[in-house]
């Protein structure tokens, strides 16, 4: 039987065409991965997390950041199948992927049934994944490792 996988795209322990997610996220759109980035530093800051949860600013940070993924047809997360032979694979498009370790991805381990209803939400998956897994097989460095490359001026 097979098992199913919902990941969100700044996923770092999962690769694609030897690229993490979040890696390919930042090849597609560097506005989206530098939001993300603040998502994260924003829900993950001990006292100004908590009060900007309270507040209710992160909630309308991610409905807007979602708005986004939409209007640019990026996927905010990539459906997996792993098979009986332990091949985990993008589910339309048949890619497959690489992680970190097991435990890592069975955290993102969802029933057919919420598969199934992602998809009534995302009826443009198809598509969106398909320019992702294109995305992530072209050459070139992405926006995470350009950044690092940056030198100061002099």
């Amino acid at each position: 039987m097979s098992k199913y996988y919902l990941v969100p795209v700044t996923t770092r322990g999962i690769k694609v065409n030897g690229k993490s997610l979040y890696e390919v996220l930042g090849m597609l759109d560097t506005e989206l991965y530098a939001r993300e980035k603040t998502r994260i530093e924003l829900t993950y800051e001990r006292k100004e997390g908590y009060m900007l949860q309270k507040s209710g600013y992160i909630q309308g940070y991610n409905e807007y950041t979602s708005i986004l993924y939409n209007e640019r047809e990026i996927p905010e997360r990539l459906i997996l199948r792993e098979d009986e032979d332990d091949k985990v694979c993008e589910f339309f498009t048949g890619t497959e992927v690489e992680y970190s370790n097991k435990s890592y991805l069975d955290v993102f381990r969802v029933k057919p049934l919420d598969i199934k209803e992602y998809l009534e939400g995302n009826s443009s998956y198809h598509s969106k994944v398909e320019k992702f897994i294109r995305k992530s097989k072209k050459k070139g460095k992405s926006f995470l490792k350009r950044k690092k490359n940056i030198k100061p001026n002099k």
